[in-house]
């Protein structure tokens, strides 16, 4: 069944605060069971509901909210706003929430005329507890102009499915996977966020990253890595096709991660190296496209090394080993040095095997001493055997 916001009172106006009349459709949705919130076009503004916790906007099991289409239905904050907003739309917090979600609309945190750190899409049970949100469905949302992230699933969700979707000129990361397991972001966008693209952190597992564009974003266009606090490693990430460009960092960094697999990407055009490997077990780079980064830094443009966090929250040092790089066409930048280089810091077990490598100083320089070489390359590596 749907529900139009309207008959609950909000003028999608531009200047009235819609967010009790929204939430009273919402609402009515979950006592009825279930159904679609829907929300004409229009720009509804909306406020903070109390705590940051609370959010502005709560969604409940079987609950979807919907517009008309990005740009056409949007979801602002309210200027003056100057408190901490965990979520301009979110599940409650300390509740598990399943079969709910959002689509075909955009939310924007109004950045300019706010204060404090504002995020867009939020979702989750509750820090360190074992709840979870289930079955999260997210399709054709953009999200804007937030102080703090764009989408930000969090905190354990099971089977959340992020696509065609768009994040752009957040104050943080465009998208986040924070402790998602078994879900998809697929054909999304992220550009000109401050920091990071995509976040691939915090335990998440048994993910999929599917043809996904990142490109102008502060940091690196896509990160999988354990973030500060001493938990279980991302392990089991996909990431196949989509290009990382024109970002600050790396194209693709993969830190203190297990069994990434990084697949037919373009990846070029990026600040310092196109992928670095840190701090991570069982990484495959495969038939890439990895070309002309170092843009702004002289760097490799396959760098791996390992990574000491000794003097971190796990007092761990986190060797980097079972690379495998097969199949990639590299080619260099003028600041490029290597096609792909190993650093001599422990970094062990790396498999070259079949690449096409051009354009740099040299082919590849690799120090581990059970580290290969095989396939065509370019120019002799340093320290190895062409077989």
């Amino acid at each position: 069944m749907d529900y139009n916001v309207k008959d609950f009172g909000a003028l999608g106006d531009g200047v009235s605060d819609d967010r009790v009349a929204i939430q009273a459709a919402i609402d009515a949705a979950h006592a009825a069971g279930g159904g679609t919130v829907y929300l004409p076009p229009g720009e509804y503004r909306v406020s903070a509901a109390g705590e940051p916790s609370d959010g502005c906007l709560t969604l409940r099991d079987n609950v979807y909210l919907a517009g008309a289409g990005m740009g056409q239905t949007v979801i602002k904050l309210v200027d003056g706003s100057a408190q901490k907003i965990t979520g301009i739309v979110r599940s409650p917090f300390g509740e598990e929430t399943s079969n709910f979600g959002m689509r075909d609309l955009t939310l924007d945190g109004n950045r300019a005329n706010t204060v404090d750190k504002v995020d867009g899409w939020f979702n989750g049970y509750a820090p360190g507890q074992p709840g979870a949100d289930r079955n999260v469905t997210i399709e054709r949302v953009e999200v804007r102009e937030m102080s703090g992230y764009g989408f930000d699933p969090h905190e354990q969700t099971i089977n959340l499915v992020l696509r065609d979707s768009v994040a752009h000129h957040n104050g943080l990361d465009g998208f986040v996977a924070d402790y998602q397991i078994g879900g998809t972001f697929e054909n999304n966008v992220a550009y000109a966020n401050d920091r990071h693209g995509f976040n691939i952190v915090t335990s998440t597992n048994d993910f999929v990253m599917r043809n996904n564009v990142a490109y102008g974003n502060g940091g690196n266009g896509l990160v999988v890595q354990r973030g500060s606090e001493n938990l279980a490693h991302p392990e089991n990430i996909l990431i196949d096709g989509g290009s990382y460009y024109d970002n600050g960092l790396e194209g693709v960094l993969v830190k203190m991660s297990n069994n990434v697999t990084v697949q037919n990407a373009d990846i070029h055009g990026n600040g310092s190296s196109g992928v670095r490997v840190y701090g991570a077990q069982g990484v495959q780079i495969l038939g890439n496209q990895i070309h002309d980064n170092a843009k702004t830094a002289v760097a490799p443009e396959v760098l791996l090394q390992s990574y000491d966090d000794t003097l971190g929250v796990s007092g761990n040092y986190y060797t980097t080993l079972n690379t495998r790089v097969e199949g990639n066409t590299i080619t260099g930048s003028a600041n490029s040095t290597y096609g792909v280089q190993e650093r001599n810091d422990g970094t062990d077990f790396s498999s070259l095997v079949g690449n096409t490598i051009n354009g740099v100083q040299e082919a590849a320089h690799l120090y581990g001493p059970n580290s290969t070489v095989s396939g065509t390359v370019s120019a002799p590596p340093q320290g190895t055997d062409l077989e």
